[in-house]
């Protein structure tokens, strides 16, 4: 009977790409104050805490990209952010949501537009 002859490299090396989906709950403490100087009321912020809702930043990016890119009716975002993120959120929350973002951007898109028109 005859040996099977022996490879000098029997194994292979391969590069994956994968993405982790995994909820992350962060939680922040907001500090208030009233100026006597001034008389203004002042609540402290934090780059990670959005000026309104409860929902980040990735997790807004992703609505906005399969809704604009890919689009993704909110009904549907709606049933993927459940079963997929882990997030319950309503159609109307999200529209809230992506919305609330397209509005702080605005300004920037209205000087990029009238750049390129003049």
């Amino acid at each position: 009977m005859q040996q099977p002859k022996q490879r000098d490299n029997l194994g292979e090396q391969r590069a994956i790409e994968d993405v982790k989906i995994e909820k992350v709950v962060m939680e922040f403490t907001q500090y208030g104050y009233h100026c006597n100087d001034c008389g203004e009321d002042h609540i402290t912020t934090h780059p990670e805490l959005p000026r309104e809702g409860i929902f980040g930043p990735t997790i807004t990016s992703i609505w906005e990209a399969l809704h604009y890119v890919g689009a993704i009716p909110f009904q549907r975002l709606s049933q993927i952010s459940g079963n997929l993120f882990g997030i319950e959120i309503t159609p109307v929350g999200i529209h809230n949501s992506v919305y609330r973002t397209a509005q702080i951007f605005e300004p920037t898109f209205n000087e990029i537009r009238d750049e390129m028109t003049n």
